[in-house]
């Protein structure tokens, strides 16, 4: 190390605002010497600290914006579990309706099978009631026929009796087969009304038969009717014309 010291060299080492201590001999060199090693030794340390500083703020800031990514993937992560919360207790809620319901089915679905057999006996029993009341039914319209027969053959000069009691007759006959009609068509109606409650499947089991084979002699007997009305109604035309006829008769023979 040099023992001189210029002034030059003085103000670079030191600034005159911070080593402003009198220089005196060698030894005041030596002073200054010292203290520009402390002064460079602290400027270095505060370097390394502020350089270790910068990391330092540069690590935090890396770290919480690392804790912020977290915190919002941990939100999401819960706002995912409360809405798979919520659809786990509406299932759980739907799944106990459905057992509910199921149970209930159940419980109607035994009681309409101990049903069956008594429904299907007052079916029966109205089947035989309408075969029946249709049975009278046609025994009154060959009643009916065979009388018109009768009278038509009957040579008796009193047409005003004869007619007087056709007529009667008639409306007796009339009045009878309105009324076995209606019941008929009541009858049916309950049959219909029968045969709706009482599944298919059991239908067919109970009469061995299927829905075809049910429905052509239904249609058969269908036909058969409207054609057995036909014959009534054209009965009834002749019935009026005999009777318009006689009553011709009658105003001749006064006349």
């Amino acid at each position: 190390m040099s023992t001189e010291y210029s002034p030059s060299r003085r103000s670079k080492l030191s600034p005159e605002s911070t080593y402003n201590t009198p220089m005196v001999g060698n030894f005041a060199e030596s002073q200054n010497e010292v203290r520009y090693l402390r002064y460079l030794q602290k400027l270095a340390e505060q370097t390394k600290s502020g350089t270790q500083s910068v990391q330092a703020g540069e690590m935090f800031r890396t770290v919480s914006d690392q804790l912020k990514k977290h915190v919002e993937i941990i939100s999401k992560f819960e706002i995912q579990v409360k809405a798979e919360a919520q659809k786990n207790e509406k299932l759980t809620m739907e799944n106990e309706r459905l057992k509910r319901e199921l149970s209930n089915l159940q419980v109607t679905f035994s009681g309409t099978q101990r049903e069956p057999a008594d429904v299907i006996r007052q079916q029966k029993a109205e089947i035989e009631s309408l075969k029946a009341h249709v049975g009278t039914l046609q025994a009154e319209i060959k009643q009916h026929s065979q009388s018109k027969k009768q009278f038509e053959i009957l040579e008796n000069k009193d047409y005003a009796k004869l007619a007087s009691a056709y007529r009667t007759e008639k409306m007796q006959h009339k009045l009878k087969t309105e009324q076995l009609q209606k019941m008929v068509h009541e009858l049916r109606k309950q049959k219909t009304y029968l045969e709706k409650m009482i599944p298919e499947s059991q239908r067919t089991t109970t009469f061995m038969t299927s829905p075809e084979s049910v429905a052509v002699p239904m249609r058969a007997e269908k036909n058969k009717s409207e054609e057995k009305n036909k014959i009534i109604i054209e009965e009834e035309d002749e019935n009026v014309m005999a009777d318009e006829k006689v009553e011709g008769q009658m105003e001749e023979e006064e006349k």
